[in-house]
């Protein structure tokens, strides 16, 4: 499993000959293409907005949809990308188009527009993983309180520096970072090193898999692997691989 980073180039286009020129300028130089639709409707632009056709390269394509009605774009045109971009504000059900990608083998992923409201999307009943740095000072604790559901599990954060009685009043559960193996998700605020995930530890504490709560007032170290003497992350520790 790969951690480098990646520069993800976005293309509008006015035409087909248009989007193949700049298709092609940078296919050469990244594995991932966004092609960014517009329809004049849902944002006053318009980009892609014809029967487009995409230029044989060795790149995959994610689409991300700035329309009004995206289920009618992904009935014609899934078959063209591999990830589809939604906005939230575009639609009224987002758990329709998440049932509607997965059937049809694609990615999905949600955008939200900055003056966006959580609760737009987050149901009473959901569960929510907050992925560390949630509040700066004390008196903004009382904001949580504004999402929808009561599930909310924090993955806590360099930035997370209040004691440990500070956030129970607000989260369900606290944890280091969570493993979802059944999806192929981890959830994590600090990076988690390569070697963590392509091998078995025999020790508990940095096992691939491994989720676990903080206990006693007392945070686990934000990069359990290091910690480690397994032959792998010794290996890595040694080597000075952070």
């Amino acid at each position: 499993m790969s951690l480098n980073k990646q520069i993800i180039p976005a293309i509008i286009a006015n035409n087909q000959e248009e989007l193949e020129k700049r298709v092609y300028k940078v296919s050469d130089y990244v594995e991932i293409i966004q092609l960014d639709f517009m329809d004049g409707n849902f944002v006053p632009n318009n980009s892609i907005d014809f029967d487009f056709k995409l230029p044989k390269t060795r790149c995959k394509f994610e689409a991300h949809l700035m329309i009004k009605d995206p289920n009618i774009w992904i009935e014609k045109n899934y078959m063209k990308v591999e990830t589809i971009l939604v906005h939230v504000e575009s639609i009224k059900n987002p758990f329709e188009i998440i049932k509607m990608v997965k059937e049809k083998a694609k990615y999905i992923g949600f955008v939200l527009n900055p003056e966006t409201n959580i609760n737009k999307i987050v149901r009473p009943m959901d569960k929510l993983y907050m992925l560390g740095d949630v509040v700066m000072y004390r008196r903004n604790f009382t904001l949580l309180d504004r999402i929808n559901t009561k599930k909310r599990i924090l993955i806590r954060g360099n930035h997370d520096i209040f004691k440990l009685k500070d956030y129970l009043p607000y989260f369900k559960d606290i944890r280091a970072y969570k493993v979802m193996p059944k999806h192929g998700i981890i959830f994590s605020h600090v990076p988690i090193h390569p070697c963590q995930l392509d091998h078995p530890c025999p020790n508990r504490q940095s096992r691939p898999g491994l989720s676990y709560r903080y206990r006693n007032n007392r945070s686990p170290s934000s990069r359990p692997w290091y910690r480690c003497r397994c032959r792998y992350h010794w290996q890595a520790r040694t080597n000075g691989s952070r």
